[in-house]
């Protein structure tokens, strides 16, 4: 029988709030983040006011396809454009090659928990205050 951790709320809210935290720094360039677990699912989800509908989502496609290639996007997205790949090449409507998605796993046995996902920003922005909840959570 396998055993296996599994991302918590606690985690996630931890990570929320230091995002939040750094983006109210510029309420003018409002975000969208979200944290979804090893199986994609959503787990912890928060938009700044005046962020555009497409941020929602393009922060969930980031978090989704983090967890689901189970890697950083800004790396997929390169792997792929070298390849010559696309999103659409996957049948995977959630497939999203933009930096700004992280891949949250535990250190030492690279056990994957999940993945963060930010939009709103420039993508290397996006990956930044990204960093910065998987660094609140202790994990990264």
């Amino acid at each position: 029988m396998f055993q296996r951790e599994v991302l918590g709320l606690e985690e996630a809210r931890r990570a929320m709030d230091a995002m939040l935290q750094d983006g109210m720094k510029e309420p003018a360039r409002p975000i969208a983040m979200v944290i979804v677990d090893d199986h994609c699912e959503l787990v912890s989800f928060a938009r700044m006011d005046g962020a555009r509908p497409q941020n929602n989502d393009f922060a969930f496609k980031k978090a989704y396809t983090s967890a689901r290639l189970r890697g950083d996007t800004g790396a997929i997205a390169q792997r792929m454009k070298d390849g010559g790949r696309s999103a659409p090449d996957f049948g995977d409507p959630n497939l999203l090659f933009l930096q700004g998605g992280l891949l949250i796993s535990r250190p030492g046995s690279n056990q994957v928990l999940g993945a963060i996902g930010v939009s709103g920003l420039r993508a290397d922005e996006d990956e930044g205050i990204a960093k910065i909840g998987l660094a609140a959570m202790g994990l990264g």
